[in-house]
């Protein structure tokens, strides 16, 4: 089972149809969101977005269309769209998107929730506000494509749904998009980033070491060492050389070699060993013990034995 939540909710209303999948998998508490839309080719599309929506949500186009025109109350778009290119539709901002195409269309809409964007402008207090993100097309930027791509994989595809991870990858972007896009050269500054403190990063490990076994989120850790999730996700990171989701992952691999060492007479079964350590299954286990150890837990059984 995976750590997110799958829910057939769609934000945005679709009259007309060639739409293919739509997906919203929602994190167990207010996490990014992901969604991904696949469109056929030879049809005319529409697609509207109600006001009153309380989230900014960047739309990603990894096979955009021959043609797109979208029209909000703080900005307009019409022309022939890049591959990667992207929109940010700002909260409470109304939307018609109108498109057409020879070729079958693929966006991902990625949602931060509004803590991860209240924590990217935090980082600039006084310089800027939330309200300050506008509607506006942007040429493709590898940072979003490459985020885009890692929370379609984790969440839609090949991933295992770690709300850690999502986590991360939110606040990520909100961080990116806020200074990239909306700071003029004169207010953008490289913020020090500290190391946590031995107290908290100890409350940190702790606290990762004893709900090894559970889903985790970053909220989670991040209480425990008594700080924001932005700020502890950065601090953390440099005072170990992980992201959290990072040195979770190796700390589960570690309890998994060491139950793999006991004697073949007192060894649970792979399946029982994947559970113990935090991992949704024996395939889940099986691919991230082979990535870090370099063999399969099988085969590293065997040779200890």
């Amino acid at each position: 089972m995976s750590e997110y939540e799958h829910h057939n909710q769609d934000e945005f209303i679709s009259p007309g149809d060639g739409l293919v999948r739509t997906t919203v998998p929602e994190s167990l508490g207010a996490g990014l969101l992901v969604t991904e839309r696949r469109y056929m080719p030879g049809q005319d599309h529409r697609v509207e977005r109600p006001q009153g929506q309380a989230r900014h949500v960047v739309s990603v186009g990894l096979q955009p269309a021959d043609h797109l025109r979208i029209v909000q109350s703080t900005g307009r778009y019409e022309g022939v769209p890049p591959r990667g290119s992207f929109y940010i539709c700002p909260q409470h901002d109304p939307m018609v998107c109108e498109w057409s195409s020879t070729r079958p269309t693929w966006t991902v809409h990625l949602t931060p929730s509004i803590r991860q964007w209240d924590s990217a402008f935090e980082l600039y207090a006084g310089r800027l506000r939330p309200n300050d993100l506008r509607a506006a097309f942007h040429d493709p930027d590898p940072v979003v494509t490459h985020l885009a791509g890692l929370a379609q994989c984790e969440v839609l595809g090949c991933g295992t749904g770690s709300a850690l991870f999502i986590d991360t990858l939110g606040y990520t972007l909100a961080e990116h998009l806020v200074r990239r896009y909306l700071l003029s050269d004169a207010k953008r500054t490289d913020f020090p980033v500290g190391r946590l403190d031995p107290g908290r990063l100890a409350s940190a490990l702790e606290f990762m070491h004893e709900n090894i076994t559970r889903p985790v989120r970053l909220a989670n850790i991040s209480a425990a060492a008594q700080m924001s999730e932005f700020h502890f996700s950065r601090c953390f990171h440099r005072s170990t050389g992980y992201a959290p989701h990072q040195y979770l992952l190796a700390i589960r691999v570690d309890r998994a070699k060491a139950m793999l060492t006991r004697p073949a007479a007192e060894r649970l079964p792979l399946a029982e060993i994947a559970l113990a350590c935090g991992f949704n299954d024996q395939s889940h286990f099986s691919r991230h013990f082979k990535a870090r150890i370099g063999t399969t837990p099988g085969r590293f059984a065997r040779q200890v034995s």
